[in-house]
């Protein structure tokens, strides 16, 4: 029987997609289209974000194996995300910043999705196991936008992404266990990790319809450094209102660690909704 997984609303804060906008509000969470060249123009804007979270981790136990946990089974039925946003702009220059934090955990009994001494469990052993995480992301870099038609707005950028992240794991292994020394029937391990990475991108907008108020807001970006390769993916629909505007999009995150690094791979991945102010 599967339990259900508890989950802790996960606080996001800052993350910025835009750039300025004309009189009227026409802003995303990606991109804003140009004028008043001469003045600062600002954005702010407030997701929710239901996001699953994928990967694996390898612990080292003190006693005489690792331990390696998938993520991607554990947090299978794991949602909801929350997060907000802030850029500057003046001409075509601009910089934008992305701050994650999240602290979630989730819990199964009778789960097989781990391994201990890179080995996974026998058919006839079972384990519940508590998995936690804490990270933080943060994203800051520089835009420059490039001249286009009307209603398209295309910003390129280059700057850096921190991921900070700390896993906590525990486990008591059911079943025939008689094969594993008693150390490793019952456990609690964790470990914390940073990484750095420069990054490059594309950021923007796509407006139609009646006065321009449709737009498909996208962003993307790939880097690398301390991690193998990291890359992050964002596309959808949005609609502009006097007071700013309401989107709907995608979100993917995506890492892959080096051979050495105790975490081989990680992504946040799914659907959310966002308001947007400018002034």
């Amino acid at each position: 029987m599967k339990r259900a997984i508890p989950v802790r609303v996960v606080l996001v804060a800052l993350l910025a997609c835009a750039a300025t906008l004309p009189a009227r509000a026409e802003t995303a969470p990606v991109a804003v289209s140009a004028s008043r060249d001469d003045t600062w123009q600002f954005g702010a804007l407030l997701y929710l974000w239901a996001a699953g979270i994928g990967g694996k981790t390898t612990f080292p136990n003190g006693q005489s194996a690792s331990v390696t946990i998938d993520a991607n089974q554990l947090f299978n039925n794991l949602k909801f995300a929350a997060l907000g946003s802030f850029d500057a702009r003046k001409g075509q220059w601009g910089v934008f910043t992305d701050l994650i934090y999240m602290n979630v955990g989730a819990s199964k009994s009778q789960v097989r999705d781990f391994e201990i001494g890179r080995v996974g469990l026998p058919a006839d052993v079972t384990a519940y196991a508590h998995f936690g995480m804490e990270s933080l992301v943060w994203t800051l870099a520089g835009t420059y936008r490039i001249p286009t038609r009307q209603g398209v707005v295309l910003d390129t950028f280059a700057g850096g992404r921190l991921l900070d992240i700390k896993q906590s794991l525990n486990w008591t292994l059911n079943g025939n266990i008689v094969q594993f020394p008693l150390a490793e029937r019952a456990g609690a391990v964790s470990g914390r990790n940073t990484y750095v990475d420069g990054i490059v991108g594309l950021k923007g907008r796509v407006s139609f319809g009646d006065q321009l108020r449709w737009f498909v807001p996208y962003y993307a970006d790939v880097g690398t450094g301390q991690s193998s390769l990291t890359w992050q993916a964002m596309a959808g629909l949005g609609y502009s209102y006097n007071w700013g505007e309401i989107v709907a999009a995608w979100r993917y995150i995506d890492y892959q660690f080096k051979s050495d690094s105790p975490i081989d791979s990680l992504n946040f991945n799914g659907p959310l909704v966002g308001f947007a102010w400018h002034w």
